[in-house]
């Protein structure tokens, strides 16, 4: 049987988040991160390498995807 990807991970997640879900990260290995669910952490993961999610925290911080959350 495999391991789980996430067996050994130290999840973070954000100071802000408070007691409402959140989304968590953490390294599974070098050069590759995976996301979860705070609330739901047996869902399932999102897996990244650390670039794609370097280039995810740039284009949020330049408001790129702020054009998703606005009303049509």
């Amino acid at each position: 049987m495999c391991d789980s990807p996430a067996e050994n991970v130290r999840w973070q997640k954000a100071s802000a988040s408070g007691l409402n879900g959140c989304l968590q990260i953490g390294r599974v290995d070098p050069g590759r991160l995976a996301m979860r669910d705070s609330k739901l952490p047996n869902s399932g993961l999102i897996l990244c390498s650390e670039a794609a999610w370097r280039e995810f925290l740039r284009g949020s911080r330049c408001g790129e995807f702020d054009r998703l959350s606005a009303p049509d």
